[in-house]
């Protein structure tokens, strides 16, 4: 595939999936193999998830705390097989997250990753966020 076919699917990943809560397009986009890579930040956030189930998983886990969600991806960047994004998460803390109870904030978070494709699917990624600013944002660590 060429980058830019590479940077398409990456953009359906969001687009079709993150966004609407179509987990079943997973399979069209992403390998058996897949492997996610992210820090282990708080119980259910992060460390390394393998397949499809385990992506499909956190999906409906950020649906759930951020009933609202919205991504927006603000660059693509690519070369060869891999595919490198800036993005904003916005949403509603609509749902308990890492033992903490629904607050209504309203939170952005920042986050960039990298994804590597092979065969027309997504085989690998990783994923840093700031996470700080979000936890700040949720309440669950004060600001200073």
């Amino acid at each position: 595939m060429t980058v830019e076919e590479n940077k398409a699917l990456i953009r359906r990943l969001y687009d079709d999936v993150v966004n609407t809560g179509n987990i079943d397009v997973l399979a069209d986009l992403v390998a058996a193999e897949y492997v996610g890579h992210a820090p282990d930040v708080a119980e259910g956030f992060g460390g390394t998830r393998r397949g499809i189930a385990a992506l499909a998983g956190d999906v409906v886990a950020m649906r759930k705390m951020l009933s609202d969600l919205r991504v927006t991806l603000e660059d693509l960047v690519g070369s060869g097989d891999r595919v490198g994004v800036r993005g904003v998460t916005r949403g509603t803390h609509s749902g308990a997250v890492a033992g903490m109870p629904p607050t209504g904030n309203a939170v952005t978070m920042t986050w960039s990753a990298i994804y590597r494709v092979a065969d027309g699917r997504i085989v690998e990624s990783w994923r840093n966020a700031d996470d700080l600013s979000s936890f700040q944002q949720l309440g669950i660590i004060p600001r200073q």
